[in-house]
């Protein structure tokens, strides 16, 4: 089995300001639209929002939904209490997917801002090692590996996928997230 390192990517951040439609979720979850782009070859598409980054941030309560590229069907969401908020996809579809965001209790008008970040690692980006790589495996039993990583900006939130490829193609990954 060979390792197949995929980032780590630091976020590609954008600051936003989601206007509310009215508490409860209001008419719809709507608020803010914005495009996300999944580039071919991606193993893996995370969008978070962090409340702590937003103001106001006291009683905010945001939820992601992230809707397919021909914009008929929600792909997946996060609308948990409170804002931090994430979707991870693993091995998407390319594409131009939307991403919309509830103000979801705030009443009619109010208006929160704050940074939208997005994830979509592809290639190897230096910063990442896994050992051992090859490795001989057996169905059943289990391998232990070591990630190790380097070069990274202190305070800057990271995403990386190990794919593992048994000679056909990568048959699975495992998501890394460093925040050094």
């Amino acid at each position: 089995m060979t390792s197949v390192v995929h980032g780590l990517t630091a976020a590609d951040s954008q600051e936003v300001s989601v206007t509310s439609d009215g508490p409860s979720g209001g008419a719809g979850f709507e608020d803010f639209v914005m495009e996300v782009t999944v580039p071919e070859g991606a193993a893996a598409l995370r969008v978070e929002v962090w409340q702590d980054e937003w103001a106001p941030s006291e009683n905010l309560d945001l939820d992601l939904f992230l809707i397919n590229p021909e914009y008929t069907a929600v792909v997946a969401q996060s609308a948990a209490g409170g804002s931090d908020e994430a979707i991870t996809l693993v091995a998407p579809a390319p594409g131009v997917y939307h991403l919309a965001i509830d103000n979801w209790n705030a009443p009619a008008g109010d208006v929160a801002t704050g940074p939208v970040h997005v994830y979509t690692p592809v290639a190897d980006e230096g910063n990442l090692d896994v050992t051992p790589s090859p490795t001989s495996v057996v169905s059943g039993v289990p391998v232990e590996l070591t990630a190790t990583w380097s070069g990274l900006e202190a305070a800057t939130r990271y995403l990386g996928a190990i794919g593992y490829d048994f000679g056909a193609g990568e048959a699975g990954y495992t998501l890394v997230t460093v925040t050094p």
